[in-house]
């Protein structure tokens, strides 16, 4: 399973992912549509391998600016998520819980026996993308949850090879104090402070070692 890390659309979220290595980043086009952030995609994003993009919320007629966008940028992306199929895009479109490659929500999988239904479906053959959701049968997800640094949650690679978030304060500091020890560069009085853009930083660092351990595991057990 490939684990898309939201945030790729902000410059300093974008830089954080950059520099620690992120492999896998996903867009969200809301925030282009709605702010229009000066950068170039092509040059900025070229040290990503491989990127995804959603709409966010956008529906209606702003989709079809979304599927202008990605026609622009087509090379760039693996696939793009819409909540109903867009014609003609030149990009891979996985539509909302349709067809035999699709995503689903965390919400979807909150509806009484969705997982056994998602589960067996994948077990047929079909392909499922997780919308700020993980199951074991899919095969990639998104999640923006390390952005939520400046919201004081904090993202933990545990022991049991897990990703855990907490909001305890005290856990910040010890988990950075982890990952110095480990040889990563995190200033843990900026980490005491909050400092939002540090806490990112130790966020994003917990997320790139699942996503490294997910790609491995999954490569050892022949799951993909």
């Amino acid at each position: 399973m490939r684990i898309y890390l939201d945030g790729v659309e902000y410059k300093t979220y974008r830089k954080i992912m950059t520099n620690l290595g992120v492999r896998f980043g996903c867009i969200n086009y809301e925030y282009i549509y709605s702010r229009t952030p000066r950068f170039n995609l092509e040059e900025e994003c070229v040290l990503f391998e491989d990127l995804m993009a959603t709409p966010g919320k956008l529906i209606g007629y702003p989709l079809d600016y979304y599927q202008e966008w990605l026609n622009e940028h087509a090379e760039l992306f693996s696939f793009a998520l819409s909540p109903y199929p867009l014609d003609d895009c030149a990009v891979n479109i996985l539509p909302y819980d349709t067809g035999h490659e699709y995503y689903i929500s965390y919400n979807t999988l909150r509806k009484p026996f969705a997982r056994t239904k998602y589960k067996k479906a994948a077990e047929e053959g079909d392909i499922i993308h997780g919308l700020e959701a993980e199951e074991p049968y899919m095969i990639s997800m998104n999640s923006g949850l390390w952005m939520r640094g400046k919201g004081g949650a904090i993202s933990h690679f545990d022991k049991r090879n897990r990703i855990m978030v907490h909001t305890d304060r005290f856990t910040r500091t010890a988990f950075a104090r982890e990952l110095v020890v480990e040889g990563y560069d995190l200033d843990l009085n900026k980490i005491k402070r909050e400092e939002w853009k540090e806490v990112a930083k130790l966020n994003c660092i917990e997320w790139k070692k699942y996503q490294d351990y997910v790609e491995v595991r999954d490569y050892q057990t022949n799951r993909f």
